[in-house]
């Protein structure tokens, strides 16, 4: 026996929205905090290594760790970026869509994101969820 819940008023809705936004920036600074260990150990391997090697980037030529480490920093922070876009947009009930692919994003940060990115997205999928951002966009529009 399926037995279905009430719809939420606008309200409820809009603040369960709003409690959402806020964990996605909380989620979306612990990303960006942890983007950096990369480039702190990188740092510390420059400082701590021979000065008589020479130094670390010579010319064009950038050694594989500093590659690395600059592929991590910015893949971890275009993901904080994404969340924190998604809190964005949730908070103001705009682009469906990019919340949606920000919950699926928070997911890659475990666990904590993917507890997030899993109540988002049951949160998003449910109907007057998205009957409120429908009727955000409209009123935008006109």
């Amino acid at each position: 026996m399926k037995t279905s819940l009430p719809p939420l008023s606008p309200q409820e809705t809009g603040d369960d929205l709003q409690i959402l936004a806020f964990f996605h920036y909380a989620i979306a600074a612990m990303i960006a905090m942890l983007a950096l260990i990369p480039a702190v150990y990188y740092a510390i391997g420059v400082v701590l290594s021979d000065p008589d090697e020479g130094p670390p980037v010579s010319g064009l030529h950038l050694s594989f760790p500093l590659w690395l480490t600059l592929v991590l920093l910015l893949a971890g922070f275009a993901l904080a970026a994404l969340v924190a876009w998604g809190g964005r947009c949730m908070q103001r009930r705009v682009a469906y869509r990019t919340c949606y692919a920000s919950a699926i994003g928070a997911c890659l940060f475990v666990p904590m994101g993917t507890l997030l990115g899993i109540a988002s997205i049951a949160i998003l999928t449910r109907p007057d969820v998205k009957a409120l951002f429908a009727r955000e966009r409209l009123e935008a529009a006109a």
